[in-house]
């Protein structure tokens, strides 16, 4: 009987928000797709007792669960996995985008025919290391070594700044 109380309170709680959002959304052609989303989403946890009897598997095999909602969840570790599963792809997204504009910057100068940088960062989100592939205009002997270490300095710190991280990570290489 638990299952079923928490059941209605979960629609009930849905059906308050979703009518909330819909009140506050503008009118707009948008607004018809939101309302579709919505509807689906209730449609779904109207649903939700039933798919809750019948339990499919991966492998196609179907079975009859004992109870129709499981109050045992972890909901915290539940709400970590989707916060990973969310946040990756946008990491991953503004690393690439930082990196093409550094590249971007780099090329600016008249000795870079190209430059590649590569940004690594942990499961924690956290910058671990950062590699810069830079190709000169001509062979390195036509640039004094003040030159190159210039750049190189200059990369180090433009990278270092741009990121926020410690210049110990920079690892800077000249093709």
């Amino acid at each position: 009987m638990i299952g079923w109380r928490s059941w209605l309170r979960m629609l009930i709680g849905l059906v308050l928000v979703i009518g909330l959002f819909d009140m506050l959304l503008p009118e707009t052609d948008l607004k018809k797709l939101v309302k579709l989303v919505m509807g689906l989403v209730i449609m779904l946890a109207v649903l939700q007792p039933i798919t809750a009897l019948l339990n499919v598997g991966w492998d196609g095999s179907i079975s009859i669960e004992a109870t129709l909602y499981d109050d045992e969840i972890d909901w915290g570790k539940a709400g970590e996995m989707i916060y990973d599963a969310g946040s990756k792809p946008v990491l991953q997204f503004v690393t690439n985008q930082a990196d093409h504009q550094m590249e971007a910057l780099l090329i600016a100068n008249t000795m870079v025919a190209d430059a590649k940088i590569t940004t690594h960062i942990s499961e924690d989100g956290t910058i671990t290391k950062v590699n810069a592939a830079i190709t000169l205009c001509s062979s390195r002997e036509h640039f004094p070594q003040e030159e190159i270490d210039g750049l190189e300095e200059l990369t180090r710190n433009m990278i270092a700044r741009y990121l926020q991280v410690s210049q110990a990570i920079i690892l800077v290489e000249f093709a």
